[in-house]
């Protein structure tokens, strides 16, 4: 069932490659667009209809399962802010899976700068507040006010690919810092982890569609196990928490579509 073989060095290898990674934010780039009527409205609209391309995409494609979402349902009702961690193994089935399981919840992402080049793509993504990973001294000022205003005033939540790049079909967890879980710490807000596992497709479906199916696992909230230690402590306790609940969750999955080959 294995549909092609990375050969990699390390976890951090960027497998599938970024056209745009050559692209430059601009000096004066709005990190984080003013509201208006008019942009709440058409916020609302376009969040919809990717709600609505996202589900159909991954129900078609994937037979997603979403297993766990009543464990945000308190967080949302009461239209608090967090961050949620997931592994990275769609470049746009990943995008769908946060969209489902935060609709209607107002939603961001941390993202590499190249995505801002991608035709329309990057367009939206700006539209939607992303926040691209600061490169500079200035962007990071820039980068902090923006989520700052973003969590606090405008309670939004945000979605964090710790891993960084997209390993297609990856049936295992990365190793990745703890430098991404300061965000909650700072702001004090719940974080959940979800993890997409890949799953056997029974004879009569595999015969028609070859990729396996998904299932995502959402776990949480998690807090640090010391809300008065340093951030650094805190940070790490985030870290640890959510690494070995993906681990775990990370282990129902049963095919491998894609082999990883190590080289040295």
């Amino acid at each position: 069932m294995t549909k092609r073989a990375y050969a990699v060095d390390e976890t951090t290898a960027d497998v599938v490659g970024q056209s745009f990674r050559g692209y430059r934010m601009p000096d004066d780039y709005v990190w984080c667009k003013p509201q208006s009527v008019l942009r709440s409205t058409g916020y609302a609209i376009v969040y919809f209809i990717f709600f609505v391309v996202s589900f159909v995409y991954a129900h078609v494609k994937f037979g997603i399962r979403l297993k766990g979402l009543a464990k945000m349902r308190e967080v949302k009702r009461e239209n608090q802010p967090y961050f949620f961690y997931g592994n990275h193994t769609q470049p746009f089935g990943d995008i769908a899976t946060t969209i489902l399981m935060n609709y209607p919840h107002k939603i961001s992402a941390v993202m590499a700068v190249g995505n801002m080049g991608i035709p329309i793509i990057g367009t939206i993504l700006q539209f939607f507040n992303f926040l691209p990973v600061p490169k500079t001294a200035d962007q990071r000022v820039k980068f902090k006010q923006a989520m700052t205003e973003l969590v606090q005033e405008r309670r939004t939540s945000f979605a964090i690919y710790p891993e960084a790049h997209v390993w297609p079909y990856y049936t295992q967890i990365r190793e990745f810092s703890d430098t991404s879980f300061r965000y909650p710490v700072r702001f004090k807000t719940p974080s959940f982890s979800f993890t997409t596992t890949y799953q056997r497709r029974n004879k009569f479906w595999n015969s028609w569609i070859k990729h396996p199916k998904i299932t995502v696992y959402i776990d949480g909230p998690f807090y640090p196990e010391d809300t008065s230690a340093s951030e650094e402590l805190q940070k790490k306790s985030l870290h640890d928490q959510i690494s070995a609940a993906m681990k775990y969750r990370a282990q129902m999955s049963n095919v491998d579509y894609v082999k990883y080959e190590q080289v040295k």
